[in-house]
């Protein structure tokens, strides 16, 4: 497993942790686990790119491993339906339609836990506004797992595959934040990876099944959907504590991060490749590159019959950048050939890995399996992937590829990589001034929409319900996007439950919404200034709540014509239902770039919200158009159409208001070793 480097590492004096007594079960005597050294000292790498990197050492605790046995039937109780249900939803969605009867017979992921370590430990600042400004600690865990699991598949009409010696390896991030200056101190728990785990498995009773390549494929995209759509960036899971703090402390930043940069990522060339198959130069090379960065994937066209493919400015394409800590994965392919020789591949439906980008990393210590170091000077290597800032520390070069043979990494060719870094700017200046496009590089900015809460659903339908939105130019699709399912929150506006009428709820939030003044609101509603603030922090009318940020790059940010599209879809709702829709569509040009007009200050009050501003202005700024971020919040309607397009009409009418904002953001171009200092702590 590799160490966790980037930009914001810091460490701590050494520290050396005494003997843990640890009762055992099994045994019921009290074993005495020895001493561990956490010494958190850290190498600086010297380089004259990456000075301002540290490398914190990393450690296998005996103690962790422990307490992972003793959680691990809960923990696989817990996991095991979540996999089950979501892998076979996504199975059956893969496979064609006679195969929909596809399911699992047996599910167990076995009794064997997952080994930790090596863990180590960083801090991580308050500069970075992508969490919402608020500094937290980051935990950084390998993790190896040689399951025994009991998979069987059914698959129609009669035929039954299995699963055996399921391998995963990776590392997981776990980050205590927001950190605060009041009990509990830690408001919450993320827990992230920066790329997908490596997975590996065979599978039993091919001979009974045609079928393999299709189901064998399905299987492989479900599994790595689960894991990424749940876990890898920019997904997470975030457990927090915070509910009715969410102007104080912005939940969706914490869950949906902001990227930090966008990264466009070119694979120009490959030199040198040899494959080491005699058979190479009796069939046709049919060669494409995969560059992947967390969740994201991209495939570069085919390259036939070159040892030496070149892509040139069509391997380009644009990546989001969350963390310089993320993994690059640049794997090359040769395209699917038939063939005795690649019998097995050929059956699995997966074309032929030719090589990877890894780094070699040469250790001067060697840690035996429990964790140990024998402070032995004999020197081993150890192949990982590559991480972003590796990447942008050298943005124009040559990188070696590998592919593993039995036990060995065998060199087999070079990759020339280039990268350009983009600072996102919310300044018009920086919109009407994009980046020319390079190939499948096309973005111009990046759309940010933080979906809130929603009002108008009954308590049966606030929860499970889905945002649709579609990024339009025209009739082009630019993107399109669905939101996690809603949850159904009923809030109390204060500790000792004593609640306000909601009539009277949903006066105080209609008349901010309007803008009507903090003082004739409290003189009207005649409630306390204190539970005025609490209703509009926490808007309790509003039950069903997603807190999720979306973020979208976009090509022709800075031109006319482009459109938020939104419908509303409710979970078990009747066919026949019209769709629920913004009643217009959301122009980006006329609520973002346009610039503000100027109003009477009777006019300005009304046509604003107290809270939220169709503009919102740095003070750090003058108060020119140029200078201003691009920033709309408020609250949008959405009505139930009719068949025909139209909507409802009189006492027939469903509305429902969403509280949404949506920024905009321009891309200026920043030297790697720049925007890598601005970002260390």
């Amino acid at each position: 497993m590799g160490n966790c480097k980037g930009s914001q590492a810091a460490v701590g004096p050494s520290v050396r942790i005494g003997g843990v007594t640890v009762k055992s079960d099994k045994s019921n005597v009290s074993e005495t686990v020895q001493p561990e050294v956490t010494d958190r000292k850290s190498t600086e790498i010297r380089d004259e790119h990456s000075q301002h990197f540290r490398k914190p050492r990393s450690e296998k605790v005996a103690w962790l491993n422990f307490g992972v046995d003793v959680m691990w039937p809960f923990v696989n109780a817990a996991v095991t339906q979540l996999m089950k249900d979501e892998v076979e939803a996504n199975l059956k969605a893969a496979v064609p339609h006679f195969l929909h009867g596809i399911c699992f017979q047996e599910f167990s992921l076995g009794t064997s836990p997952p080994v930790l370590g090596p863990v180590s430990v960083d801090r991580l600042g308050s500069s970075n506004a992508g969490e919402g400004g608020h500094p937290g600690v980051e935990i950084c865990v390998g993790v190896r797992w040689d399951c025994n699991a009991k998979i069987s598949i059914h698959v129609p009409p009669a035929a039954t595959i299995g699963i055996r010696k399921l391998n995963l390896e990776g590392e997981v991030f776990i980050i205590l934040r927001p950190l605060m200056e009041s009990l509990p101190i830690v408001g919450g728990l993320q827990i992230t990876m920066v790329s997908p785990p490596k997975i590996s498995w065979e599978l039993t009773g091919m001979g009974q099944l045609g079928e393999m390549p299709t189901v064998a494929t399905a299987l492989k995209n479900a599994v790595s959907r689960v894991l990424s759509e749940n876990l890898v960036l920019p997904n997470r899971i975030f457990i927090h504590w915070v509910w009715g703090r969410e102007r104080e402390i912005d939940i969706s930043a914490m869950q949906y991060p902001m990227p930090e940069a966008l990264l466009r990522v070119g694979v120009h060339q490959v030199k040198g490749l040899s494959t080491g198959d005699s058979f190479l130069t009796s069939r046709s090379l049919d060669t494409y590159i995969k560059v992947k960065m967390g969740e994201r994937e991209y495939r570069t066209h085919d390259i036939k019959d070159s040892t030496e493919p070149e892509w040139g400015d069509g391997g380009w394409s644009d990546f989001c950048m969350y963390t310089s800590k993320q993994h690059l994965v640049v794997e090359l392919y040769n395209k699917h050939v038939w063939s005795l020789q690649h019998l097995v591949d050929d059956l699995l439906g997966e074309d032929e890995l030719l090589g990877e980008l890894l780094i070699e990393d040469v250790e001067g210590e060697h840690e035996d399996e429990t964790g140990s170091v024998s402070g032995q000077l004999s020197k081993q290597s150890r192949f990982r992937k590559v991480h972003l800032w590796e990447v942008m520390n050298k943005p124009d070069g040559w990188w070696k590829l590998y592919v593993k043979r039995g036990k060995t990494y065998e060199e087999v060719g070079q990759v020339l990589l280039k990268v350009k870094s983009f600072k996102l700017l919310s300044k018009l200046e920086v919109i009407k001034a994009p980046p020319p496009p390079i190939g499948d590089a096309k973005a111009e900015g990046l759309l940010s929409i933080q979906l809130r809460c929603l009002r108008g659903l009954p308590p049966k339908s606030a929860a499970g319900a889905v945002i649709e939105l579609v990024v339009k130019r025209g009739d082009k699709v630019l993107e399109k996007r669905t939101s996690v399912k809603s949850d159904y929150i009923a809030e109390e506006l204060d500790p000792n439950g004593i609640d306000v009428d909601p009539a009277i709820q949903r006066m105080v939030e209609f008349m901010d919404m309007e803008g009507t003044p903090r003082e004739e609101i409290l003189a009207v509603s005649g409630l306390s200034k204190e539970k005025v603030s609490r209703i509009l922090e926490l808007r309790p009318t509003f039950h069903s709540k997603w807190n999720q940020s979306i973020h979208i790059p976009i090509e022709s940010a800075s031109a006319q014509g482009v459109e938020i599209h939104i419908r509303l879809l409710i979970d078990g709702e009747k066919p026949g239902a019209g769709p629920i829709e913004l009643v217009q569509p959301f122009s980006v040009d006329e609520k973002l770039l346009k610039p503000q007009q100027a109003t009477s200050p009777a006019n300005h009050t009304k046509k604003k919200r107290h809270l939220h501003h169709h503009l919102v202005q740095h003070a750090s700024t003058s108060a020119t158009s140029e200078s201003e971020e691009l920033r709309f919040e408020d609250i949008l309607i959405l009505e139930r159409k009719q068949k025909n397009g139209e909507a409802k009409k009189g006492e027939d009418a469903e509305k429902f208001e969403l509280d949404i904002s949506v920024q905009l953001f321009g891309m200026q171009e920043d030297l790697a070793e720049n925007f890598l200092a601005s970002t260390s702590c």
